[in-house]
C-alpha cells in the first residue's frame, strides 16, 4: 500500500486540528499495570489508554534523563540516514523518511540491555522476538510519512530476522520536541505529542493474526529543534505464548475492509 507525503488529513492531525471523538474518548482510561510480574508488584507502570482497538497506550515516565542521555550518547557518533523496506524486499532511503538512525546491539553496547528488559516487561512481550533497539533522529524538517510497522509480504516478513510479521510496536521519545514531531495514526484521528521519558505502545496486527491496517501512523515533521526517539519491535514467533492467536478475530469482521 502506497502513501502520498502527509496528505491533507495527516496535515490537519500533525496542525492540532482534529481530535479524538468524545464517543470514543469516553471508554479510556488510566491505570497502574504490573502484567503479573512479582517485580512489577513493587513498582508499577503508569499506562494511559489511547486506543482501545486497536490497543494504543502510552506508558508515563519510564526512561530516567540518565538513561537517555545514555542512548543518546551511544547513538549519536554512529548515526546513518535512515532506511525503509521497498516493495521489492531492498532496503534504501527514501524521500518518505528523511532522518538518521542507529542499531544499538547489545553486544556492543552492553547499557542498553537493561532498557531492553524495561521493553518487555512494558509490553509482557519476549525481548528474545524483537528487532534490535533502533535509535531515530530527526532534524528540523525531518519526518517519517504514513507508514505500517508490519510487513505486507505475509509468507516471509522480515526474512533478515527471522521471526514472523511485527505484532507490535514499542516506541520512548527521548526528547520534548519544542515544535512538530508529533506521532499521528490518520485513520483513528489520533495526535500524540512527544514528552520526554514516555513510551507509546500499539499492536500491528489483530489476535488472529491479521494485519491491521488502522494501525497507518507517521512521524510529523520536526519545525523547532529536533526530535529522538527509540523503537522497540517485536515479532509473532517466540510470542506465541505471550500473545496467542485466536481462530477468530475478536475485531468487527468488517473492520479492515475497506482496505483491501
Amino acid at each position: 500500500m502506497d502513501y502520498e507525503i502527509f496528505e491533507n488529513s495527516a496535515l490537519k492531525l500533525c496542525n492540532g486540528s482534529i481530535s479524538l471523538s468524545p464517543v470514543i474518548e469516553k471508554h479510556l482510561r488510566c491505570r497502574f499495570v504490573d502484567h503479573g510480574n512479582p517485580f512489577l508488584k513493587i513498582a508499577p507502570f503508569k499506562q494511559e489508554d489511547v486506543y482501545l482497538d486497536p490497543l494504543i497506550v502510552i506508558y508515563h515516565n519510564v526512561l530516567t534523563d540518565k538513561e537517555i542521555e545514555m542512548l543518546q550518547e551511544e547513538a549519536y557518533p554512529v548515526l546513518a540516514p535512515s532506511t525503509i523496506f521497498t516493495s521489492k524486499k531492498e532496503i534504501q532511503s527514501s524521500k518518505e523518511r528523511i532522518s538518521e538512525s542507529a542499531w544499538l546491539y547489545e553486544d556492543y553496547y552492553p547499557k542498553v540491555k537493561s532498557i531492553n528488559k524495561r521493553a518487555g516487561h512494558l509490553t509482557n512481550l519476549n525481548i528474545d522476538a524483537s528487532d534490535t533497539l533502533q535509535i531515530a533522529y530527526y532534524k528540523p524538517g525531518g519526518y517519517f510519512n504514513e507508514h505500517t510497522d508490519f510487513s505486507n509480504n505475509r509468507d516471509n516478513p522480515f526474512p533478515t530476522v527471522g521471526l514472523g510479521n511485527r505484532i507490535g510496536t514499542l516506541m520512548f521519545y527521548l526528547n520534548d520536541v519544542q515544535e512538530g514531531g508529533k506521532t499521528i495514526f490518520t485513520h483513528l484521528n489520533i495526535s500524540l505529542t512527544p514528552k520526554k521519558g514516555n513510551a507509546v505502545f500499539w499492536f500491528n496486527t489483530s489476535p488472529n493474526g491479521d494485519l491491521d491496517y488502522y494501525t497507518v501512523h507517521a512521524g510529523c515533521r520536526v519545525v523547532s529543534r529536533v526530535k529522538w526517539v527509540a523503537n522497540k519491535w517485536f515479532h509473532e514467533y517466540g510470542n506465541e505464548f505471550r500473545r496467542p492467536c485466536l481462530l477468530k478475530n475478536v475485531y468487527d469482521e468488517k473492520r479492515n475492509s475497506e482496505f483491501y
